[in-house]
């Protein structure tokens, strides 16, 4: 008859746990999510105007997206000491609109610091480090608001007589702050500026100034050609084009001019009536269209260069030969 053997709960304990050990061989190892985890919420309370969007994200992987105002959020961490997860760094990224600057954030935010992402304009972080605890003693819960400035942007204003291709013609340059957003116009100019009425605004187009952008404008005071002792001047304007003329260069004298809206090109010639100066106009237009003229005292005559650009001349004589010296030409476009 067999004995019966009776075993100590001790061994069999432990020839459980062998046993166990001996089945899990190959088995992933524990990670923090396999134990008690600690919460830790964060409430985004308030942004200003210049707020685009908010996101968070945090090294534990517990939370990627974007958050609203008034929503609260909750990372994750471990709770035993050593083991990753336990350390966790909650990242709240904040992409501005454009122009605006990030003052601050205010709320229970601890030692929450600012940081600006190189490489992204208009983009900020701010982080907080939490540690695992005990269940029982999480820590302090975040809650705050996000402080924006709207910021001026510097203007530089460039002052020429005439055009700006005579390096002569410069008179001076004027560099001031204006509000961000705003579009720099001839009346803006003159009435918040005070730039002088005989300045134009070089071009028929407006910029609007923001703070990444080169906001520069080139404005000219149109000084006609005058007539002394044996000589007359002519003045050439460009007075007006609609927005689809490309360029615009005038030929004379020898010289060559890229000419835009308000610029004006002189000459002057002798008393001999015998003598022509020839302006000679080549304009670029888009495909498809063609060069429409307007200028009192001509015959307008237009002539197709077949490569997308036309040409129109004005022909000047000696002091008796012109009763008109000054010369201001509208440019436009019509479809072929």
């Amino acid at each position: 008859m067999k004995k019966l053997k009776v075993f100590s709960s001790l061994f069999l304990a432990s020839v459980f746990a062998m046993s166990c050990a001996a089945t899990t061989v190959g088995a992933a190892p524990l990670t923090w999510k396999d134990g008690v985890r600690a919460n830790y919420h964060f409430t985004y309370t308030d942004g200003d105007e210049g707020v685009k969007s908010v996101t968070v994200s945090d090294t534990n992987e517990t939370i990627n997206r974007e958050v609203k105002e008034v929503e609260t959020v909750t990372t994750q961490t471990g709770t035993v000491v050593g083991r990753d997860g336990y350390t966790n760094v909650t990242t709240f990224t904040v992409e501005l609109q454009r122009d605006y600057d990030l003052v601050g954030i205010s709320g229970n935010v601890g030692d929450g610091k600012i940081e600006r992402v190189i490489g992204k304009e208009n983009t900020y972080t701010f982080q907080f480090t939490d540690k695992g605890a005990e269940d029982w003693c999480y820590g302090d819960d975040v809650d705050f608001s996000i402080k924006t400035a709207k910021v001026d942007s510097t203007l530089i204003m460039d002052f020429y007589n005439n055009n700006d291709d005579v390096k002569d013609n410069f008179v001076t340059r004027k560099i001031t702050e204006v509000p961000s957003g705003v579009e720099i116009t001839q009346e803006y100019l003159h009435n918040e500026l005070g730039v002088p009425e005989e300045y134009k605004l070089v071009g028929n187009d407006t910029i609007t100034t923001h703070v990444t952008d080169n906001n520069v404008v080139t404005l000219v005071k149109q000084e006609k050609a005058t007539s002394g002792v044996a000589k007359r001047g002519y003045s050439f304007t460009y007075a007006n084009g609609t927005k689809d003329i490309e360029s615009v260069k005038c030929e004379l004298d020898g010289n060559t001019y890229d000419l835009d809206v308000n610029e004006v090109v002189n000459t002057t010639t002798s008393a001999d009536v015998t003598k022509e100066k020839v302006a000679t106009f080549t304009v670029k237009v888009p495909e498809n269209k063609k060069l429409v003229v307007d200028c009192a005292g001509t015959d307008n005559y237009v002539r197709d260069n077949g490569d997308g650009t036309y040409t129109f001349q004005i022909t000047v004589k000696g002091y008796s030969h012109n009763k008109q010296a000054n010369f201001d030409f509208n440019l436009s476009t019509a479809d072929k």
